[in-house]
């Protein structure tokens, strides 16, 4: 489609990094906001209003800003636009009433879904059952054979099987991390000085130890920073409403920035597309003023 729309690889990967990690931090099921909701102790809306909500806001804001930038720049080099043979018409012919029919059905149902899992508190297992359901969902209200969507699942999922497996390594360099405890090191080494700290000054540097480790483990983040200095960080006055920005915040600033990680080149992948070099000055340009956004949420509510 963005193909077809002519957006240059460049744009819709900046599409789709923005888009994506504002929507992966406002998801109620995703392991990483859950794990922030037990460890804050603060419900749903609450954590939508002071932590997740503002980078959403701030994301799309500033996409409206980027994106079309990254476009232009890209156009103006001419070598970033997709095949001509995907850009053009692929020759299929559809039914626009079923294409219509299929897009209804898998909006009511992913709003569904996600109401679901929000009043529930459903789990990180979630997501295993709900994907597969709206797929189904989907290909029937299109009107496909049973054997093209089990085709059109499968194609679909293969091209997944890369960052499976990019994942599926970063979990076994986890729990390595997690044997080595580098954050107890820390707190033995700075609990003395971390007594001292104000709540704000001590909210903003677990916010920094957690931007400083592993890329893409955000719900290990989330778990070890509580382990390690949620009790501490209470005694000092730190709210849950707090606690959520700093967990956030904590776990998903290295998304964007300084390096490359998984999220940057997952996007890269999907738009095919090599520039690198686009993907981090797009996440500096967000991570940035989301610092000095939640600074000041911080401010407030300390």
């Amino acid at each position: 489609m963005l193909a077809r729309a002519g957006f240059t690889r460049s744009a819709t990967a900046s599409m789709m990094f923005l888009g994506g990690c504002a929507g992966l931090a406002l998801a109620p099921f995703a392991g990483s906001n859950i794990a922030i909701l037990d460890a804050s102790t603060v419900d749903y809306g609450t954590y939508v209003l002071v932590a997740a909500g503002p980078l959403a806001v701030l994301s799309i804001l500033l996409s409206l800003l980027i994106v079309p930038r990254v476009q232009r720049r890209a156009v103006e080099r001419g070598d970033d636009f997709y095949a001509p043979e995907l850009a053009g018409d692929s020759g299929e012919q559809s039914s626009g009433e079923h294409s219509r029919r299929a897009s209804i059905v898998f909006g009511i149902a992913l709003v569904l879904a996600v109401g679901y899992a929000t009043v529930s508190g459903s789990g990180t297992t979630f997501p295993l059952v709900a994907l597969p359901v709206l797929a189904v969902v989907t290909a029937l209200a299109g009107g496909l054979r049973a054997d093209a969507a089990v085709a059109a699942i499968c194609r679909g999922g293969g091209r997944m099987i890369e960052t499976f497996l990019l994942f599926w390594m970063l979990s076994a360099f986890f729990e390595i991390v997690n044997e080595l405890k580098p954050y107890d090191v820390l707190l033995a080494h700075f609990g003395p000085t971390l007594h001292d700290l104000p709540a704000l000054g001590f909210a903003a540097g677990v916010a920094l130890l957690g931007w400083l480790g592993v890329p893409g483990a955000t719900a290990a983040h989330v778990v070890l920073l509580n382990k390690v200095f949620g009790a501490l960080g209470t005694s000092l006055g730190i709210t849950p409403a707090a606690w959520a920005v700093t967990y956030l915040w904590g776990s998903k600033a290295d998304t964007y920035g300084p390096f490359p990680n998984a999220n940057m080149m997952s996007v890269l992948g999907f738009a095919e597309s090599t520039r690198l070099r686009t993907m981090l000055s797009v996440g500096w340009v967000l991570l940035i003023p989301a610092a000095v956004m939640y600074l000041l949420i911080l401010f407030v509510l300390l």
